[in-house]
């Protein structure tokens, strides 16, 4: 625990030395960049978080992991459940033999955990696997999810959500 705490200082030092950077010497171009980089480095902490998340467990005598997730980050309920239920599909799994497994959605996995994709790009897949009909198979879920998760890398959630509509 010790040197998750250490990188955890060193990550509000980073963060505290940025926050006193002042904008007005950068380039008004260069600022662009620096937030295209701190947007991706939000979403990352964003993954990583989902990551923690999702190896939560129910200690005995205490609320369910949702109520005292909720508690904890203050936050809602329902977004401590979302959280819950995007770690699920957003992480490796287990059989019940033991054997590890792939994330419910691989490519959208990998995607959020590189930054390139926010909570509502993130909706949109979701949404877009849940309202598959049954007669698709999972050889072609999974490429479509994977096509998904790549045109997530260059668009905008809305400009997703199109491609997704076409897709279906």
């Amino acid at each position: 625990m010790s040197s998750i705490n250490a990188l955890l200082d060193s990550l509000d030092a980073a963060v505290g030395a940025l926050s006193a950077v002042d904008l007005d010497a950068v380039e008004p171009v260069e600022r662009y960049t620096v937030l295209d980089r701190l947007e991706t480095a939000r979403r990352r902490q964003v993954a990583l978080s989902h990551a923690v998340v999702g190896h939560l467990e129910h200690i005995q005598g205490c609320p369910p992991v949702y109520l005292v997730l909720a508690d904890l980050l203050r936050v809602s309920r329902a977004e401590a459940r979302r959280r819950l239920r995007d770690a699920e599909e957003l992480l490796p799994r287990v059989s019940l033999t033991g054997e590890p497994l792939p994330p419910q959605l691989p490519a959208t996995a990998a995607a959020w955990q590189a930054g390139v994709l926010d909570p509502e790009h993130l909706k949109v897949i979701q949404k877009f696997v849940r309202d598959l009909p049954g007669h698709v198979g999972p050889v072609e879920a999974a490429k479509a999810e994977t096509a998904l998760a790549e045109h997530a890398k260059n668009l905008r959630p809305d400009q997703l959500e199109k491609v997704a509509e076409r897709l279906a």
